[in-house]
């Protein structure tokens, strides 16, 4: 499989759909194959294209680890993974993130309440350069219901992550007003900026999301 591990590799690298899509209709079992970093070709595939298009390769019952099922939103595997061995709800992954964190970002709520109920840590600091916790995950893949369940489980609503940014800057960005409420009213700071110093506001401006910059500026007395 070395060879064609190469091909698949190279392929996801160059966003060759077609080509990923031949070799692993030929051998189902790449999709499992790590990379050099330790991630598998179908994470490699999720990264960079959306959902349906990776869940088109899989099989219907596609072998998967916890941090696939979270991604893919399989609660049911998900579920098994936790009844097996609840420690995996700590677990990290190759590339430094939790199953929470990919459940928050792909998953959605379903998967991430799994995760929350069997003791994942809402808090988790990603182990590489993003250093993004769940919330920012959340935020940044416009998975509302996923916010608002973290924020209700007690995550740092300030949390910083790379670059300075605050999971009110990824909601306000996102345009995503139930969660930008549901922040300030957990103590998130709209006066907070980032490294570029732009505050939510302005992000929520830039993004074309007048009416939520305009709720943070009057949250934050301007």
């Amino acid at each position: 499989m070395t060879g064609t591990l190469h091909q698949v590799l190279v392929a996801l690298e160059e966003g060759d759909l077609s080509t990923v899509q031949a070799l692993v209709t030929a051998e189902p079992e790449l999709l499992n194959a790590p990379d050099a970093g330790g991630v598998s070709v179908m994470m490699v595939a999720r990264y960079r294209w959306d959902g349906p298009t990776v869940e088109a390769m899989l099989l219907p019952d596609q072998p998967m680890d916890i941090f696939e099922a979270a991604t893919f939103g399989r609660a049911e595997s998900l579920a098994g993974w936790l009844r097996s061995d609840p420690a995996e709800a700590h677990a990290w992954s190759a590339d430094g993130f939790t199953a929470l964190h990919f459940a928050a970002f792909f998953g959605g709520e379903a998967v991430a309440r799994l995760l929350l109920d069997a003791g994942a840590d809402p808090d988790a600091v990603a182990r590489n350069e993003m250093r993004v916790r769940p919330l920012h995950s959340a935020v940044a893949g416009s998975q509302s219901g996923v916010a608002l369940a973290l924020i209700a489980a007690g995550a740092d609503v300030n949390a910083v992550q790379r670059h300075g940014w605050t999971p009110l800057h990824g909601a306000a960005e996102h345009g995503l007003a139930e969660v930008v409420e549901a922040l300030l009213d957990a103590g998130a700071d709209p006066a907070a900026v980032n490294d570029q110093g732009v505050d939510a506001a302005t992000q929520a401006e830039r993004a074309g999301h007048p009416a939520i910059a305009s709720r943070l500026r009057s949250a934050s007395g301007r």
